[in-house]
């Protein structure tokens, strides 16, 4: 009987937290909101152009289907050491 109690309780409790979470993740999209809105406009379609860009280099470069490759010559002795890249 103690161990239903005690889950009934920790159940409560645990919605209580959730809910303490819900209020404190809307209180941070509202400030978040707040923020957003001071930055200018211009400077918004800036950074979402730029993140669109990226977007598509990233797909490019994933799709693109042509394989890269890369020469590495190294040589080395006890005191020094070369490394040609081409």
């Amino acid at each position: 009987m103690d161990q239903s109690t005690d889950r009934q309780g920790n159940s409560q409790q645990g919605n209580a937290g959730g809910s303490h979470n819900r209020a404190q993740a809307a209180m941070h999209w509202q400030q978040a909101s707040a923020w957003a809105l001071r930055i200018p406009v211009s400077a918004r379609i800036v950074f979402g152009i730029f993140l669109l860009a990226a977007f598509l280099m990233a797909m490019h470069s994933t799709f693109g289907g042509r394989d890269a490759s890369l020469r590495l010559k190294v040589q080395h002795n006890l005191r020094s050491a070369e490394l040609s890249v081409w």
